[in-house]
């Protein structure tokens, strides 16, 4: 499998996410946004970071760039897309996951580790403990649209205890067709047991194993 690493000016954790995908033997390669093409790539991994110092709003400049269209075109071949942290921002603001991420109701950073429920349909395991570090990561939908994600199962995962106080705990959302995610928590930082555990490799792992699937 061969995944593309977005990164934008400000991506900050680029490096760490290729590493993650390296550990379990696929080829990653990091795609500079101003790139306008995504051939030969079987999945797409969006870092976290502060992309254009999240300038306006997080994830909002973002869209300007030349690689946005590729990516959209990437997500109606059904081919998986992940955003993590600030590429969940990214991937919000151009309306390829749905709901917004808005500053955390502490109005402050929050810097943690958290426990997490994963969906039972994606996931092998219940429940994981991952690293959150965000000032934007309080999740918010409208009522209408809440209803549909609970009704179409788009709920990816929730917080056990409400860290920033996203709608109904919603740690991370995915498209109807299941194969865009997003999340707040950072699997990179969990791919060694000598540094903190190797929670983050099985999560990103039996997300990316979906392209194949697809194929």
């Amino acid at each position: 499998m061969k995944v593309a690493v977005l990164s934008f000016p400000g991506t900050l954790a680029a490096n760490q996410v290729l590493k993650l995908i390296e550990t379990v033997g696929y080829q990653g390669e990091i795609i500079p946004s101003t790139q306008d093409e995504l051939d030969g790539f079987d999945a797409v991994i969006i870092p976290d970071g502060n992309a254009y110092g999240n300038a306006v709003r997080p994830g909002a400049i973002a869209q300007f760039d030349a690689v946005l269209p590729a990516l959209k075109a990437f997500n109606k071949e059904g081919k998986v897309i992940i955003g993590i942290g600030n590429g969940f921002h990214i991937l919000t603001e151009a309306n390829l996951l749905p709901g917004n991420l808005t500053l955390n109701e502490s109005l402050k950073q929050v810097n943690q580790e958290v426990a997490i429920a994963l969906n039972e349909t994606i996931f092998s395991s219940e429940r994981v403990s991952l690293s959150f570090a965000n000032k934007y990561g309080r999740y918010v939908i409208n009522p209408d649209k809440l209803k549909q994600l609970i009704d179409q199962n788009q709920i990816l995962m929730t917080y056990i205890k409400n860290i920033n106080g996203s709608v109904e705990n919603i740690a991370g959302v995915m498209n109807e067709q299941q194969n865009v995610f997003g999340m707040m928590v950072l699997p990179e930082r969990h791919i060694d047991e000598a540094i903190s555990t190797t929670a983050g490799i099985e999560l990103i792992v039996e997300l990316l194993k979906r392209s194949e699937a697809s194929e």
